[in-house]
């Protein structure tokens, strides 16, 4: 289904509106594009729980979804619904398609979620590449037309002005949105198995369709970054000699951002069909594995709900650093 894969992509295009990553949360658009992807997979199977499972579901995503801040919340919040608009019965068709697309929106923003988690953590720590991956966004541009070098720790770009210096980051290689359209491709991929696919089959046919996924999409990654030094050269070239060169806001423009994610969709449209076998029937579970999977369930979210939310140092409490970049005659004190 090509509509499946347009809406991950706008769930992933909610990521950049909804965290202050580049610029302040527009709240006006990650709504629009939360809705609107909500919509689009509205009607995506996926495995449908029990009246119990979904209820047991809904009770231990409350406290996730309480602790979560905004944006983290939606995914949290979608599954609720969903799962609660799946498990009532209503006689009406709509109710089911509707929590059908709420509950794999649900899934794919939460995956994101943890994504973007592990993604910020990592790159807080250094966002410079490492040097080989450097060399490499260095011989694409140059392989792309550009006077283009690179030592590892920086692009040159030569221009008739004087040399753009690029550092080659993670965000110019892997952006959160391709990040996380790779991560919900991979979750809609998963449910998408588990709700057409018989159970001896699941994880075998499931090794192409994420394969082409990953690699179509790891494949596209330096022509991406070549094409953003190509259009900043472009710009460069079209500034008059007597203006001020102020071109490097492409890189953190949140619409070019997620306008890139159109080659990703289409080379999942191609390389990472969902599966179309049909689901067999599958003998019922006894009572104690149903007992255990829902223990085991709320422990891991109750751990991951810790590990991820809980803050044991809390807040930084005020007036108890001071900077004084003025080197002022200001004296020190003891008191608080």
């Amino acid at each position: 289904m090509k509509r499946a894969w347009a809406g991950v992509a706008l769930l992933s295009a909610t990521w950049l509106f909804g965290l202050s990553y580049y610029h302040a949360a527009n709240w006006l658009a990650w709504g629009l594009l939360l809705a609107a992807g909500v919509l689009v997979l509205s009607g995506v199977p996926v495995p449908v729980p029990g009246r119990k499972a979904s209820i047991a579901a809904v009770l231990m995503l409350v406290p996730v979804t309480y602790l979560a801040p905004w944006p983290y919340r939606a995914g949290g919040l979608l599954l609720i619904v969903g799962l609660g608009l799946q498990a009532l019965p209503t006689p009406r068709r709509w109710p089911g398609s509707v929590g059908s697309g709420a509950t794999v929106a649900g899934v794919v923003l939460v995956a994101q979620a943890l994504g973007m988690l592990a993604y910020t953590d990592w790159t807080a720590h250094s966002h410079d590449l490492p040097r080989p991956a450097a060399h490499v966004l260095g011989a694409f541009a140059g392989w792309s037309g550009i006077d283009a070098a690179s030592d590892g720790s920086e692009i040159a770009l030569h221009s008739m002005r004087p040399v753009h210096r690029l550092a080659p980051t993670w965000e110019l290689l892997l952006d959160p949105p391709t990040l996380c359209f790779i991560v919900g491709g991979m979750a809609l991929l998963v449910m998408a198995g588990w709700a057409r696919l018989p159970r001896e089959a699941r994880i075998g046919r499931l090794v192409l369709p994420v394969g082409g996924l990953l690699t179509s999409v790891l494949v596209w990654l330096p022509f991406r970054a070549a094409l953003l030094m190509g259009l900043y050269m472009h710009r460069v070239l079209r500034t008059e000699y007597n203006e001020e060169l102020n071109v490097m806001n492409q890189f953190w423009n949140v619409w070019l951002l997620n306008g890139l994610l159109v080659v990703p969709v289409l080379m999942a449209w191609r390389f990472a069909r969902l599966p179309v076998a049909e689901a067999t029937g599958a003998p019922p579970a006894k009572a104690w594995r149903q007992a255990a999977a829902a223990a085991l369930a709320f422990a891991a979210v109750a751990a991951l709900t810790v590990g991820a939310f809980w803050d044991p140092v809390g807040e930084r409490k005020p007036g108890r650093v001071v900077v004084d970049e003025a080197r002022s005659d200001w004296e020190p004190t003891e008191k608080p």
